[in-house]
């Protein structure tokens, strides 16, 4: 047996055992990464919490297919591939001979970092079993992973992207998007069509549904979708999109389009001389919506292109998606005579508003002429309504871009999503009917600024503002009256955020209706509204650029990547966490640190006010918990006793229902349960504890009686009494030392079976295990004690949380023993059952801060460097 030693490429060593005779795997500890100076980043590592990797041999070889992730090594490096097909050639004796595989990986094209396709071959190393250049293949549960075809799909649709970063998009990252679902993957994938006549990756044929980002002419760029395609030849294709503009404060772009324009019947208008009026109806319907690339045409080469007297449709045809040739001779012989509107004319070319038109269409309207025109200019974008363009583009194309989104109904503004804040408009309130239950409204409130609020509630009249608050759950409107009452959630000063009462006079007050730019489909319903922002009552996380009073509504009303990703919200009793049922909570420990966990279920417990029955998905030590243990009394062992006042039988079966579970109180800490550190932290619930609980409350009303556990009512002075083996008897309180978490101590047993010939029997415990285990990814299932606030936070989510597959992660997961501090965590281990990502947002607040630090003592010497240079 060797160890051979592989450095990936950010130098870290893996381990990894290799035998030539055998199939081998490959424990992967440390990602495998395509980049050599790749930085673990808090906020985008990049390993999953369940890397398995399996050693290729001559017998695994049959397992490789298309959309499988294997790994192998490059001049010393190791690359993550996608497998885009595979095949394995055989001798006479259908003994392997060689693999070709094909693979796509970000890998380097020159000194530029590219996705490309690879072929590369694997054959057998002599009589081994291990074939040469080794490779690795990855195993990851099918749950959250895309079906083959989905993979191979997705891989290929960014082949020639260049663009790596070290910050969410390296080597591992690309792989990760195409295997994983997952909807914080990287949203945006600018992949070029073609690179070069050198280059050896494939050019992408545009088809329709594909999504372009096309820079036009000018500053402008649109993000489109590809309706249709048509080709005019060999080397050219025209696309019909729909089209919306990339940059948020672009209100206009240039494009062919129709103008509809009124004026009086005498009005005088500049018009073109020596140019015949012809049909222009096949060309404009066919040139209209047309945008050009990069080359800004001017309007009056547009002009003379579209009404050229000298080409036939068919050959004009040809033309219509190149850009007009330049005239420098046309101001010459432009515009100089006038003639009034009404005798205008099909195809006359005039200057009308500062911009060269051709005259379609002329109608006449009492004293007016309705003119229709075709010209090339600045078009209006209105926010929420994508326009139609057409485009013409090259077979080998280098200005129109591919862009491909990671979920297009969640990344792309044309189908209600992206990153970017949507737009909003407002409406100035004037009747009290338009202040409804889950609207949006911007008013002001104890302060000169407005501010956006969702209204929960909305009471008439004949209702006081206690009874309209109470019933927050129905929905009135208030007609014939501009009196209005109503409840509202916002921030408040404190930066709080609150539900509060309003008795407004709408013609008296300044009140406007916010409506936001984005499509049906995006928006909550009045209902979901008020129940997304009543889940963030009592928040504290106001910030004036990322989570202000704005963000707060946008995040209640609509659906969107732009949206908050989590908000913590403090819990303030056991009623609190029980509402909130399951999802993402947080344990306040010692600053700066918190224990996140999944809470999966929550139920209140009969005659207790502030302890729940819970279960919770974790990553974290392992508790007490309620076990059994075999006894075995040996001769010599010393017995003690708890005596009580009197004797009651204790019900076995009733105790075995308490098996597993464990009584923890919110704030307890969980980082030390035993030891000299015993009284300052860790559970207080002890095993002498429990087994008074056992033989007195719990007699008498079983689980009902479990306050008094937590309320360490029963922990009082009891009476031992030393006794030999032979007077043991079953349902006895007794005393032994026995091995915990490693380590011999006192424990109380109480026994429910016993043999007194033998002296052998089995005890009830509240204890931890024998043997010390290690942090691992653990379901607890127990008593939760919640006694205030300051203990414990929920995590509000934007999304709703996906359990099948929270639940599908956890199960391939759970016993593994495998914690990091810095790069598997708790918080890592949640939020990589909800996202599919490693992500801790309190090592990016210390890494944040300890970059800030740097900073300032750099800037602090700086000046002392400059004195010394002027010396």
């Amino acid at each position: 047996m060797q160890q051979e030693v592989v450095s990936d490429e950010r130098g870290e060593l893996l381990h990894v055992d290799s035998d030539q005779d055998s199939e081998q795997n490959l424990s992967s500890t440390a990602a495998i990464n395509s980049d050599s100076n790749e930085q673990h980043n808090a906020e985008t590592h990049c390993t999953s919490l369940k890397d398995n990797w399996e050693l290729i041999t001559k017998e695994t070889i049959q397992k490789l297919s298309p959309g499988d992730v294997i790994s192998r090594k490059y001049c010393g490096f190791s690359y993550r591939m996608i497998v885009d097909s595979v095949e394995v050639k055989k001798d006479a004796n259908e003994n392997f001979e060689k693999a070709t595989i094909s693979a796509i990986y970000y890998g380097r094209q020159g000194i530029k970092r590219r996705i490309v396709r690879d072929v590369f071959s694997i054959q057998a190393d002599g009589s081994s079993s291990v074939l040469k250049p080794k490779c690795w293949l990855q195993h990851q549960p099918n749950e959250w992973c895309y079906s083959p075809e989905v993979v191979v799909q997705r891989a290929r649709s960014r082949v020639n992207e260049a663009q790596h970063s070290f910050f969410g998009n390296m080597a591992s990252d690309f792989v990760r998007w195409c295997k994983t679902r997952c909807s914080s993957h990287r949203p945006d994938n600018l992949v070029p069509i073609y690179v070069s006549e050198d280059n050896k990756n494939m050019i992408h044929s545009v088809k329709s549904g594909d999504h372009l980002e096309v820079k036009c002419a000018g500053r402008d760029r649109l993000h489109c979708k590809v309706l249709t395609t048509t080709k005019l030849n060999n080397s050219k294709f025209e696309l019909t999109m729909r089209a919306t503009s990339v940059d948020t404060g672009t209100k206009h772009i240039r494009m062919v389009h129709e103008r509809k324009i009124e004026l009086q019947r005498n009005k005088l208008v500049k018009v073109s001389v020596n140019l015949q009026g012809i049909d222009l109806s096949n060309r404009t319907e066919k040139i209209n919506n047309l945008i050009y690339k990069n080359k800004r045409a001017r309007m009056h080469d547009f002009c003379l292109h579209l009404t050229n007297p000298n080409m036939s449709d068919e050959e004009w045809m040809q033309t219509v998606v190149d850009v007009p040739k330049r005239h420098w001779s046309f101001r010459i012989r432009f515009f100089k005579p006038t003639k009034p509107a009404e005798n205008l004319n099909k195809g006359d070319i005039v200057y009308i508003q500062g911009h060269y038109q051709v005259v379609t269409n002329v109608a006449f309207n009492d004293s007016k002429v309705e003119i229709t025109t075709m010209l090339y200019g600045k078009k209006e974008l209105k926010a929420n309504e994508p326009i139609e363009v057409k485009l013409a583009i090259e077979a080998k194309e280098r200005d129109a871009i591919l862009c491909v989104h990671n979920d297009a109904a969640l990344d792309c503004p044309l189908e209600g999503g992206g990153r970017k804040k949507p737009s909003y408009t407002f409406e100035r309130i004037k009747d009290s009917a338009q202040i409804q239950k889950g609207c949006t409204i911007s008013m002001r409130s104890g302060s000169p600024l407005f501010k956006h609020c969702i209204v929960s509630s909305v009471a008439t009249d004949n209702e006081s503002a206690t009874e309209s608050e109470s019933a927050s759950d129905s929905e009135f409107f208030v007609e014939s009256s501009d009196i209005v009452s109503f409840s509202a959630i916002s921030y408040e000063l404190g930066s709080l955020i609150a539900e509060k009462s309003f008795t407004l006079n709408v013609s008296k007050s300044t009140i406007y209706r916010v409506t936001y730019n984005v499509s049906d489909k995006s928006m909550y319903s009045s209902n979901e509204v008020v129940e997304r922002a009543r889940s963030r009552l009592g928040e504290r996380q106001h910030n004036i650029q990322w989570n202000s009073r704005g963000d707060f509504a946008r995040w209640c009303s609509i659906k969107h990547q732009s949206n908050r990703e989590q908000t913590r919200v403090p819990v303030n009793s056991a009623d609190e966490l029980h509402a909130f049922k399951q999802g993402h909570v947080r344990f306040l420990k010692l600053l700066p640190y918190s224990h996140h966990a999944i809470l999966r279920d929550c139920s209140k417990v009969e005659g207790c006010n502030d302890i729940l029955r819970v279960s919770m998905y974790e990553n974290n030590v392992a508790y007490k918990c309620v076990r059994k243990e075999q006894l075995n009394i040996s001769e010599n062992e010393t017995v003690r006793r708890v005596r009580y006042a009197e004797r009651r039988e204790v019900n076995s079966a009733s105790v075995e229902q308490l098996l597993g579970l464990t009584f923890l109180n919110a704030d307890d800490d969980r980082l030390g349960f035993s030891g000299p550190i015993v009284k300052k932290c860790g559970s207080r619930v002890k095993s002498e504890d429990f087994c008074c609980w056992i033989k007195t409350s719990y007699c008498e009303r079983g689980e009902k009686a479990v306050q008094e556990l937590f309320d360490q009512s029963t922990r009082k002075q009891v009476e031992v009494e030393e006794i030999g083996r032979d007077s043991v008897n079953i349902f006895d309180h007794i005393i032994l030392t026995r091995k915990a978490n490693g380590k011999d101590i006192e424990v109380h047993f109480i026994v429910t079976k016993w043999d007194s010939i033998a002296c052998t029997g089995v005890g009830m415990t509240y204890e931890f295990s024998a043997e010390k285990v290690g942090l691992r990814f653990k379901k607890f299932d127990g008593f939760l004690r919640v006694t205030g606030p300051g203990h414990i936070e929920k995590v509000v989510h934007n999304s709703e949380l996906n359990w099948d597959q929270i639940d599908a992660k956890f199960k391939e997961l759970e016993g593994i023993e495998e914690y990091s501090l810095l790069f598997n965590n708790c918080e890592h281990f949640v939020n990589y059952l909800i996202y599919g990502r490693l992500t801790c947002s309190q090592l990016s607040r210390v890494t944040g801060l300890g970059t800030k630090w740097i900073n300032m003592v750099v800037r602090g010497f700086r000046p002392w460097f400059h004195c010394a240079d002027d010396h």
